[in-house]
C-alpha cells in the first residue's frame, strides 16, 4: 500500500490542480482563504475572515468544493483544504487572513467567557466544543505572530473554558507557551533585537499579569485530577512577572481591552 501512496498523491493533486483552473481568480481566492479554518466553521465567521460574500460561498458550494453540513455549519475535505492552504501560502493576504481568523476566534472566547456560569453555560459549552480546534489554532498563531493584544482579549474565556471542561493538562500547556513566548519577546526587546511598540508592550504586559493568574488553579486541579504534580517553569513565570511590572502596564493610554 505505501508504494502506491505517492502516485496516488499525484493523481489527487492532478485532479486539484485541474479543477482549480476552472475557477474564477475570486473563487480562487476565496477557496485559498478559507482553508486557514482548523475544523467546521459558521457561515458569519466564513463572511468576517475572507471578506467574500454569501453568493461566493453558493457558488463554491454548487461546484462540491464546500459542504453545508446538516448542522449549517461549513466544511472542506481534508486533502482539499491541504491543497487549498498550500495556494494560501502563496496569496498576498495570507497574513491578514490568519490574523482575522485569530482576532475573530479569541474575540468569541472574550464574548462567551461571562456566559461560562450562566442559565446559558450548557449551551456556551457546547459552542465553544464546536469552534474550539479554530480556537486552539487562533492561539498558536497569535503567540507565534506576537499578537499580544489578541491572546490578551481571549485568556480569560479560553482558561475558564479548559477549567471547567477538565482539560487543565491543555490549559497548562497553552499558558506555558505564551508564557514563554512572552520571555523571548521581552528579551528581544531589550536588547533591541525587535522594535518597541508602546501598545504592543502593555497587551503584552496585560497578558502575563492575566497568565500569573491562572497558573495556580490549573496546576492545583491537574494535581488533584491526575495525582500528580504537574511541572511549570518557574524560570519563565519569573520573568513574565518583571516584564508585567517593568513595562509600566498601568499607565494611562494603556488601550481598552
Amino acid at each position: 500500500m505505501r508504494v502506491d501512496l505517492p502516485a496516488r498523491h499525484h493523481s489527487l493533486r492532478a485532479a486539484f490542480d485541474s479543477s482549480w483552473r476552472l475557477l474564477s481568480e475570486d473563487e480562487g481566492s476565496l477557496l485559498a482563504k478559507l482553508s486557514v479554518f482548523g475544523s467546521t466553521f459558521t457561515r458569519e465567521a466564513a463572511l468576517s475572515v475572507t471578506g467574500a460574500a454569501p453568493a461566493a460561498l453558493t457558488a463554491l458550494i454548487h461546484k462540491s468544493l464546500l459542504r453545508r453540513q446538516p448542522d449549517g455549519r461549513y466544511t472542506l475535505h481534508a486533502l482539499l483544504r491541504q491543497f487549498a492552504a498550500e495556494r494560501l501560502t502563496q496569496h498576498s493576504a495570507a497574513a491578514d487572513v490568519q490574523r482575522e481568523h485569530a482576532f475573530l476566534y479569541l474575540r468569541f472566547m472574550a464574548r462567551v467567557e461571562a456566559s461560562l456560569s450562566g442559565e446559558k453555560s450548557v449551551a456556551i459549552l457546547a459552542e465553544i466544543q464546536q469552534e474550539l480546534e479554530n480556537v486552539r489554532q487562533a492561539w498558536a498563531w497569535a503567540i507565534a505572530h506576537r499578537l499580544w493584544q489578541a491572546l490578551d482579549v481571549g485568556t480569560n474565556g479560553l482558561v475558564r473554558f479548559l477549567i471547567i471542561s477538565s482539560r487543565y493538562e491543555e490549559g497548562e500547556r497553552l499558558v506555558t507557551r505564551a508564557i514563554e513566548a512572552l520571555t523571548v519577546y521581552r528579551r528581544d526587546v531589550d536588547s533591541g533585537a525587535d522594535d518597541v511598540d508602546l501598545d504592543a508592550c502593555c497587551s503584552a504586559a496585560r497578558l502575563a499579569r492575566l497568565l500569573l493568574e491562572h497558573p495556580g488553579a490549573l496546576r492545583r486541579r491537574h494535581r488533584c485530577g491526575a495525582g500528580r504534580h504537574s511541572t511549570w517553569p518557574q524560570s519563565e513565570l519569573c520573568a513574565c512577572h518583571r516584564w508585567g511590572i517593568c513595562t509600566g502596564a498601568g499607565r494611562s493610554g494603556t488601550p481598552e481591552r
